[in-house]
């Protein structure tokens, strides 16, 4: 028999365990089927329909007496004949054991439930739950749960607790006390148990038919319950559900196992680890490798609508008529004249934000936005728009609306009556049908013909086009859940732009899931706004362990003479623009502005163009304090290497005031410190004020004066017994950028060498500490070296080099 070979065996060929009672709650003797690596253990109990994760080689239980329920059948229903088998694959997640077990009722109907654990050292489990219909009728799956009623850590009181929720978009992200919780996409719990740390994450994998949510509540209620208020110690027990207001059709006498899957880690007790692993599995699992917005996008709507009177519907009034073509290409001019594509590439965003009867929505194509007065001679065409804009060497982005939320927000209505077989049910007041091959032959075709012309796209009201559209049903296709439809609207557009296209979604709040992962670039977290304020930047800032791994967040486009300026700010304009420049950088991973280049000072053009470019890895920085600091995340730490930190200390208070943040810098990561070896010391330099702040023990705490609302951005180097560098001035993250050889020091030659980008005609600087040893000579391979001391400090010098034009330069400091 192969591994792939499906055969059940029935109860009597498994094998018997002899489990412990005290750690199984179950008496000995119990047939038990069970799968395991060297971290976890999924034990299914036959008779029983439930089962259980331990966490290896400790023994404890992770889940304790979970069954699995798909409507109203539930796998631990006493009529259900259940069999058993375990087989070895390879998923997209890598190697795996599996077991599957089929429960089967008397009329036909079986539930199959599959369990995963993959290689030797993951302490994570994934979950599958489908189907097999072998009744006279159809029936429509809208809810189902692979994990229900499992007793989470039981053996100890919990202690500390903490709770952090993955909401999609711009819901509200927090850490909270609450051990009782609901949340769409993913859910962490953390806690002290018996001395020792626990952390349970419970999540979304895999998409296809359906919405995810992870949820904990009280012992006595069940999933689809509300809300318990129970006292502190009342066990909690955990859901895993999948939902579609739609449902999935399954037809008498076939099988649905669906492409959807769930994750369950009980094993990584820091929480940090515990998200950050899971932000892995699911990048992997939904396919997903989001292209990076390392540049910065000026959107003509912001830049020139959204304050213009008049220019809503009349792009030729915007600012600058910036909301046309011509008038975006020649945005992109004074992009090239500032200067700043020396720093960075950029975009530009045309924006066909029509309401009229008649619009562009629907027709997305070249006549229509001519039409409507977006594409304007000499680049009147997609083409031509995206040769000028390409020619300057600036991206070229362009607007669309998938919804037909009638009266408000209709498709265009002239299309609508041209294509009303295309339309869901053939109602004229509804969208599109995505369910109809020849509706997503359009999109790719319409689509594809942009393709290297329009480097990407923003699809807007995402939100309406899943509540008033997907969510109603209707499909010409009766098996297509809304998430599918949903889902293969972007898909289809994808398609069409290419894969190394950018694709924005804009959704809200609804349907407040992570359903296009793998095919979707980024997705926004706030309604309209060109200001900023905490909760915007904490709603990214908490998804760390997403933001840039499967997906990117904007806070939406920045007005960069005032986001800032909202109600209780106090601090001044250089503190509030480099406060936005900085935590878009680390807490977002996109920055779109309100401003057209023409707009900008010397200073404001400065502080942009050293945050750019935005790193290109998936990852972003920690929010250290999270589980530590009551209220929103102040300290972020991204770890350039184990002995090289970029720590960011945001003065998030409201009103603004001067606030002391502390961290750390050893000891426990989960309370709030920075991990590091408390033997050591640490250099630590202030990137904005261009400060030393000086040489600390590991076993000391990093203290900081903040002024009001301002984003402080700290290198944190380890000393080392030789010369070695501890600031450059490029770019806000000090050398992980513009280091393209990082420094390194040769011990026989007594020299100190690395490759630097230097921008042309601006004076690149390292700094560097000399740790007891003196500078004797500089050289550099190319440009105008020289060295000079650093202002009351003979330990630091400055090594400057000045070229010509942007350079990849080669240099050394010898050193006796």
């Amino acid at each position: 028999m192969t591994n792939q070979a499906f055969q059940f065996f029935r109860v009597s060929f498994l094998v018997v365990l002899f489990i412990s009672p005290a750690l199984w709650g179950a008496s000995e003797n119990q047939t038990v089927a069970t799968i395991q690596n060297d971290r976890v253990r999924v034990a299914y109990h036959i008779e029983e329909g439930t089962f259980d994760v331990v966490e290896l080689p400790s023994g404890r239980p992770v889940i304790s007496s979970a069954h699995s329920e798909i409507e109203q059948w539930k796998s631990s229903d006493s009529n259900f004949v259940r069999v058993a088998k375990t087989s070895h694959v390879t998923d997209d997640l890598g190697p795996a054991d599996r077991l599957v077990v089929k429960c089967s009722r008397p009329d036909g109907l079986a539930l199959i439930a599959e369990f995963e654990v993959h290689g030797n050292t993951n302490s994570f489990v994934t979950l599958r739950l489908g189907l097999e219909n072998r009744t006279v009728e159809p029936l429509r799956i809208k809810n189902y749960f692979p994990l229900s009623g499992g007793l989470i850590f039981p053996g100890g009181k919990w202690e500390n607790v903490h709770s952090l929720n993955g909401d999609s978009s711009c819901a509200e992200m927090s850490v909270t006390p609450e051990r009782f919780r609901r949340s769409a996409n993913n859910l962490l719990l953390t806690m002290q148990q018996n001395g020792r740390r626990r952390s349970l994450v419970l999540g979304a994998l895999a998409t296809a038919d359906f919405t995810k949510w992870a949820q904990t509540t009280s012992q006595n209620r069940s999933a689809t319950q509300g809300q318990p208020s129970g006292k502190a110690d009342v066990p909690v027990v955990a859901a895993l559900e999948a939902s579609d207001p739609v449902g999935r059709l399954v037809d008498a006498g076939s099988t649905y196992l669906p492409q959807d899957s769930f994750y369950l880690d009980g094993g990584t007790a820091n929480p940090f680890e515990a998200l950050e692993n899971y932000g892995r599995e699911l990048r992997a699992a939904t396919h997903a490798k989001p292209h990076a917005y390392d540049f910065p996008t000026v959107c003509a709507w912001y830049a020139g609508v959204w304050k213009t009177k008049g220019a809503q519907h009349h792009p030729d009034k915007s600012t600058y008529k910036i909301n046309t073509s011509a008038g975006l290409v020649e945005e992109a001019e004074k992009m090239q004249a500032s200067g700043f594509l020396n720093y960075s590439r950029a975009a530009g965003r045309l924006v066909p934000d029509c309401y009229t009867t008649n619009n562009p929505q629907g027709w997305w194509d070249d006549e229509h936005w001519q039409m409507h007065g977006y594409y304007t001679a000499p680049f009147e065409t997609s083409a031509k728009f995206g040769a000028g804009m390409h020619q300057q060497g600036v991206l070229a982005f362009i607007y669309i609306q998938p919804s037909c939320y009638a009266p408000i927000l209709p498709l265009s209505k002239d299309f609508r009556d041209q294509h009303t077989s295309w339309l869901c049910e053939g109602n004229t007041n509804r969208t599109i049908d995505l369910s109809q091959p020849v509706v997503q032959d359009y999109l790719r075709q319409k689509f594809g013909a942009l393709r290297g012309h329009i480097d990407g796209l923003m699809a807007d009201y995402c939100d309406r086009f899943w509540k008033a559209e997907a969510s109603k049903g209707g499909f010409a296709d009766p098996h297509m859940t809304a998430t599918a439809f949903y889902r293969m609207f972007f898909r289809c557009v994808k398609d069409g732009l290419g894969p190394d296209s950018w694709l924005h979604e804009r959704n809200l709040k609804n349907p407040n899931n992570d359903l296009t992962l793998g095919i979707i670039d980024s997705q926004r977290v706030s309604g309209d706004t060109d200001k900023i304020n905490p909760d915007i930047i904490s709603r990214s800032g908490l998804r760390w362990y997403k933001n840039r791994v499967v997906i990117n967040y904007d806070m939406d486009s920045k007005e960069i003479n005032s986001a800032w300026k909202i109600k209780g700010w106090t601090g001044s304009d250089a503190d509030g623009r480099r406060m936005v420049l900085t935590m878009a950088y680390v807490a977002a991973s996109r920055l779109l502005l309100a401003n057209s280049f023409r707009e900008f000072t010397p200073e404001q053009l400065y502080d942009l163009e050293h945050t750019f470019p935005y790193t290109t890895e998936p990852r972003s920085a920690r929010p250290v304090d999270t589980f530590s600091h009551d209220g929103l995340p102040r300290v972020y730490d991204f770890a350039v290497s184990p002995e090289w930190h970029q720590v960011t200390l945001f003065n998030n208070t409201l009103p603004t005031r001067e606030e002391t943040i502390s961290v750390p810098l050893s000891g426990d990561i989960s309370a709030g410190a920075l991990g590091l070896d408390p033997s050591a010391e640490y250099y630590v330099y202030d990137f904005w004020n261009n400060h030393f702040v000086g040489r600390f023990k590991g076993g000391s705490v990093l203290e900081q004066k903040l002024r009001p609302g301002e984003a402080r951005m700290l290198a944190v180097h380890k000393v080392e017994p030789n010369p070695q560098f501890i600031s450059t001035s490029r770019h806000i993250m000090q050398g992980d950028l513009d280091m393209i050889g990082r420094p390194v020091w040769d011990s026989k030659q007594h020299v100190l060498s690395g490759i630097s980008k230097v921008i042309g005609g601006e004076t690149y600087e390292i700094v560097i500490a000399l740790n007891g040893f003196q500078a004797t000579s500089t050289s550099a391979g190319d440009g105008a070296l020289h060295l000079e001391p650093f202002l009351n400090d003979a330990n630091l010098v400055v090594l400057k080099i000045d070229s010509p034009k942007n350079a990849a330069i080669e240099w050394k400091l010898t050193c006796k």
